[in-house]
């Protein structure tokens, strides 16, 4: 069983810090989230809105044919940023110009949200398709219990982060907490700084890739370097989330079954354990 690499000196400290500042950089240089600034089709003020009707007028602005780009609708006057625009189904782009709550975009589909600030905790709580992109930090539990779709934090997130994962894709560019992929059965998660302890615990499938320190792994969880088959998947994994990163960087983190199944059907052994 690999060792995780020990926790961070202070010398590796200050190049995580520098890899989660680093992702400030990401909220003004990329392109697809500047085109999405500079392209606002609608505003929509929630103050002004019956609550009932809100996912009816989101759905005014569906795209007419699936080849066309999403409209991208400003919203504003939200009556309350926690529970935010829970299950929202409709095929948009939600644009959200400041700092958010608590179980966010919860139980959504299809809609991809875009936040330019903060998110709190049970960010995308068991998301079921779609796309949240956060420009800041966000809490705890992030994209617990989700299905399917695609996560992305392009700052720090804390505890929890995957727990319960099931599918879909979940991106954090910064650091991550204690306990993130708690019993995580499916999916895949890509941490670009640091993880705490206890990566990884009750993780019965799926896929962590890390690129930084892991202060420890749970049990029954092991640390492999990443192969030429996952490297492809996981570069083509960064650009959709408009994450930089060379795959090569990055380690793997399985159930031990996982990593003895692939061997065994293989004949794959890989020396160059960590």
């Amino acid at each position: 069983m690999s060792k995780p690499r020990s926790k961070p000196s202070a010398q590796s400290s200050d190049s995580a810090t520098s890899r989660a500042t680093d992702a400030d950089t990401v909220y003004s240089s990329d392109s697809t989230s500047q085109d999405a600034l500079n392209s606002i089709n609608a505003t929509v003020d929630l103050s002004q809105i019956d609550p009932s009707t809100v996912a009816s007028v989101f759905r005014e602005y569906e795209r007419k044919h699936e080849d066309d780009e999403p409209t991208t609708v400003q919203v504003t006057g939200f009556p309350s940023l926690d529970h935010l625009l829970m299950r929202t189904t409709a095929d948009v782009r939600l644009l959200i110009n400041q700092s958010i709550g608590d179980f966010a975009f919860a139980y959504s589909r299809t809609t991809e949200f875009r936040v330019h600030g903060d998110a709190g905790n049970a960010l995308a709580e068991a998301l079921a398709g779609g796309a949240v992109r956060i420009r800041g930090n966000a809490g705890d539990a992030v994209g617990v219990s989700m299905q399917s779709g695609t996560v992305a934090v392009y700052g720090n997130a804390k505890d929890r982060c995957g727990a319960l994962m099931a599918g879909g894709e979940l991106f954090v560019r910064g650091n991550v907490g204690d306990a993130c992929g708690l019993g995580m059965v499916g999916g895949t998660m890509v941490i670009g700084g640091n993880a705490g302890k206890d990566l990884g615990a009750g993780m019965v499938s799926g896929t962590i890739f890390v690129r930084g320190d892991v202060e420890s792994l749970g049990s029954d969880v092991v640390e492999s370097p990443v192969r030429s088959r996952d490297q492809l998947r996981l570069g083509l994994l960064l650009v959709n989330a408009s994450i930089r990163g060379d795959a090569s960087d990055f380690r793997r983190i399985t159930h031990c079954s996982i990593l003895e199944k692939e061997k065994a059907t293989r004949g794959e052994i890989n020396p160059k354990w960590r």
